[in-house]
Order: C-alpha cells, then sequence, then structure tokens
C-alpha cells in the first residue's frame, strides 16, 4: 500500500468521530421543511420523520446535498433509529455565531438548555466538543492545507433525540485533493451507526449507556465496520444516492488498510497495551476503531452478518454487554480475544478471506 495513502486514511478515521456527551451576521440555514415533535418519540421505536439538518450559511449546496443524501442512505440501510438533529459548522467566523444562536434558541424553546447559558459554552475558543470547536477544525485544516474533520454523536437521551456535530466535510467540495465524497459518506454511515447503537439502550443513566455501549473497540470498530460494509454493499447493489467513483479503494482495499494502520498504531504509540484495553484517551485510540472494526468482522464470520442488530443489541438491556455478547456471538469476550490475537497474526490474504461478498 502506499504510505503517503495510509498516512491520509489514519489522519482522516482518527479526527472523524468524537463521543463526548455534551458537558457543548449571516443568517444560519436549515435544510428542514416542517419541525417535527421528537419529544413525544417513545425512544427505541420506530420513526417516521427526516433527520433535521441545519447548516452554516457559507456552506455549499453539495454539502448539503452530500448530507441530507449520506443521512438518507444509512436510514435506507438500517432503518430510522430516531429523531435525528444534524449540525454542520462552515469556515466563517459570523454564520458560525449565527448557526449557534439558532441552535440555542432551539434548545431554549425546548426547554433543553438556557440560551445564555448554551450560547456562553458553544463560543469558548477553548472548549471541548462545543460547536465552536467544529468551526476551529475546519479552519485549521485551511491553514494547514490537509483534509481533516471531526463529527460526532455528542448526545442527547434525556433531549430524546440523537445530536451530531460536525466541521467542514470537504470531501464534499472540490477542496483538498485526497479529500472524496465516498468517503464523506462512509463517515455519515458511521455517525448514524451510533445512533443505531444508542436507540437500543434504553437506560437515562449516562454510567449505565456507556458500560451497555461497551469497550471503546465494540463501539467504534461496530461502527467503523457496518459503515464500511454499509456503503459499499450499496454501491454494489446500486441503491446509494450517488455512485462510487472507480478511484475510491474497494471494500476489502479499506480493511486492509485497517489491518496495517491498527496494528501500526499499537506498535508505535502503546505496544504495552492490550486491544480490548485501549480508550479514546490512549495515543493509539486510532487502533479501535482499525482493528476493531476487524474484531467486528471476525464475530460475524464465525456467526452471521445479521448478529449483531438482530441478536446482540436486541438482547442488550436484559443481558447487558458481557451477556449479550456471550450468547450472540457464541463466546465470552475473552474466549474471543484469545481468538482475535490468533487471527490478527494470519496472513493478510487469510485475514480478507473472513470478508463477507457483497
Amino acid at each position: 500500500m502506499n504510505l503517503r495513502a495510509l498516512t491520509l486514511h489514519m489522519a482522516l478515521v482518527t479526527t472523524a468521530c468524537t463521543s463526548s456527551p455534551p458537558t457543548d451576521t449571516a443568517e444560519p440555514d436549515s435544510d428542514t421543511d416542517e419541525e417535527t415533535d421528537s419529544e413525544a418519540y417513545e425512544w427505541g421505536q420506530p420513526y417516521f420523520e427526516s433527520p433535521l439538518t441545519f447548516f452554516a450559511s457559507d456552506l455549499p449546496q453539495t454539502v448539503r446535498d452530500g448530507v441530507n443524501h449520506g443521512l438518507a442512505d444509512a436510514i435506507y440501510t438500517w432503518g430510522n433509529v430516531g429523531p435525528v438533529e444534524y449540525w454542520v459548522m462552515g469556515l466563517e467566523e459570523d454564520p458560525a455565531i449565527a448557526l449557534i444562536g439558532e441552535f440555542c434558541q432551539r434548545r431554549a424553546q425546548r426547554g433543553e438548555w438556557d440560551e445564555a447559558s448554551c450560547i456562553a459554552h458553544n463560543t469558548q475558543a477553548d472548549g471541548e466538543h462545543n460547536l465552536y470547536s467544529y468551526l476551529q477544525v475546519g479552519q485549521h485544516a485551511v491553514a494547514q492545507n490537509m483534509a481533516m474533520g471531526s463529527m460526532g454523536r455528542n448526545g442527547n437521551r434525556e433531549w430524546n433525540l440523537h445530536l451530531f456535530s460536525s466541521s467542514y466535510p470537504f470531501g464534499f467540495v472540490d477542496m483538498f485533493e485526497n479529500a472524496s465524497p465516498e468517503e464523506e459518506t462512509k463517515t455519515l454511515f458511521h455517525e448514524y451507526f451510533h445512533a443505531v447503537q444508542h436507540a437500543h439502550i434504553q437506560s437515562m443513566d449516562f454510567q449505565e449507556r456507556d458500560d451497555l455501549l461497551g469497550p471503546t473497540w465494540f463501539v467504534e470498530g461496530g461502527a467503523e465496520y457496518m459503515a464500511n460494509y454499509g456503503v459499499s454493499k450499496g454501491w454494489a447493489n446500486g441503491t446509494m444516492s450517488t455512485p462510487k467513483s472507480n478511484d475510491y479503494p474497494s471494500f476489502a482495499e479499506r480493511m486492509q488498510w485497517k489491518m496495517m494502520g491498527g496494528k501500526q498504531s499499537i506498535e508505535e504509540y502503546c505496544p504495552d497495551t492490550a486491544f480490548q484495553d485501549i480508550s479514546y484517551a490512549d495515543p493509539c485510540s486510532y487502533a479501535a476503531y482499525e482493528l476493531g472494526a476487524w474484531g467486528i468482522a471476525y464475530l460475524l464470520s464465525v456467526t452471521s452478518q445479521e448478529q449483531l442488530l438482530q441478536s446482540f443489541y436486541l438482547k442488550l438491556n436484559s443481558r447487558g454487554w458481557e451477556g449479550a455478547f456471550t450468547e450472540a456471538f457464541q463466546r465470552t469476550p475473552d474466549e474471543f480475544y484469545a481468538e482475535f490475537a490468533a487471527f490478527l497474526a494470519l496472513p493478510i490474504e487469510e485475514q480478507l478471506a473472513i470478508l463477507p461478498p457483497l
């Protein structure tokens, strides 16, 4: 594999997803025609309204179309799992502040957050995962002339919705040579799968929800594998809103890069940390995404491709993470870790052979 391609791939994926809960003069724009009453929605039940998407006014139509189409394709793939708000920042200060104002006015109108406190939090220049930080990610990318981004599901069970925030999705515009619409769409799938994960957890208690989500490799590896497989199968079946270009790597190629990049991350940054113990705070957290995707691929290869959604998540609330894992995948987590360690030592040809056909 081309070293530059692997390095770029690692940079894009490492910054693609955040999982922290909210701690969180041009006119802002919304691509939403109607308001919906998500407050009356019963968590975990089928939902029939489209996501609400909100964009800073300096974002072009290609970005708006890319985000809306990507979310629609993810919903087509896994179903509509509940109310979604997706807020996308641009590059300019005034539109960003205007969008923050709209966000905070909406929170106040819904009785979720005092407007003044919301604005104070989300305009902090040194905030972590607040809306202003997503503006800064895009600005930093332009200043460094390097495609990078940050997107995350930042809540919020208490508000009865799946709340997402995003920096400028450069793949939907012709700004950086190596940022593609396919990779942006895959990232939208990754983020929406976090909504799928959370939709299966009923508890309102933060710690209990965190425990039920499972270790970092399972949360992020699950989202990364399901996203890559989901978009690849959609492109193969012709169900995606836009076709894949011939230049975008195949499913198998991307998974091969993940194996290489994940191993490299552990070797360079935390060689003494076990795969299952990697957390978001570790310098090798990238490996939780990449090798985690392979962990999910392995589990589904020894059971079935439907086992995660049709078995594990259906058992999660009643059995807990470890119990649901053991019943769904027919082995305990510790047994899986031993098997997976042996699998990681196999030649790449044998590893790729477990991937499902599209």
